[in-house]
Order: C-alpha cells, then structure tokens, then sequence
C-alpha cells in the first residue's frame, strides 16, 4: 500500500506546475524591473516575469544568472493544447541546430 500511494504522489509532483484552464488571464504588463549593477562577465541577467501560481499571476524578480552553453532563456507563457490552455513555466530551451 505504501509503495502505491508514492507512485501516486510521485506522478501528481510531475504535473507539478502545470496548469490547464480553458481561458487562462491575460498576462499582466510587465513591472518595472531595474537591472541592478553586477561586475561579473559570466552571468547574463534574466528579466522579471508574472508567474502563474494556478490561481492567479505572481511577479517574479529579475535575477543573474550563469548562463547555459547550447541553450536559451524562455519566460512563462500559456500554450493551447486539447481541451484549453497548459502555462510552462520559465524555463532553460535547448537551441536547435540549423543543419
């Protein structure tokens, strides 16, 4: 019984943060998010973004961050799927090689 039930929460925490609604808010305008100075050449800054938290938009600050060699920064964003919209996260994306 105890194995089940992990089975069980292990495959709802990997929905964790997906969320599907059939008209999902629009995105609130961005706030202002200031750049603050960083003497540091190996970390590239990502803006601030509203996150959706399943219940409605939460801000979240702008930070620096090492970049990913081979990949790119993607902020959240609804995406239509079968049945109604699905938010992704913020995320790190793969680059695609033009072959």
């Amino acid at each position: 019984m105890n194995k089940f039930l992990f089975v069980i929460i292990f495959l709802l925490c990997l929905n964790c943060g997906s969320y599907i609604i059939k008209n999902p808010p629009q995105i609130p305008p961005p706030l202002e998010d200031e750049l603050p100075k960083y003497d540091s050449p190996d970390k590239i800054w990502i803006p601030g973004y509203w996150e959706w938290t399943g219940l409605n938009y939460r801000w979240q600050e702008g930070r620096w961050e090492k970049p990913r060699p081979g990949y790119k920064w993607v902020k959240g964003h609804w995406v239509e799927i079968p049945g109604g919209y699905k938010w992704i996260k913020g995320h790190w994306e793969k680059l695609q090689k033009d072959y």
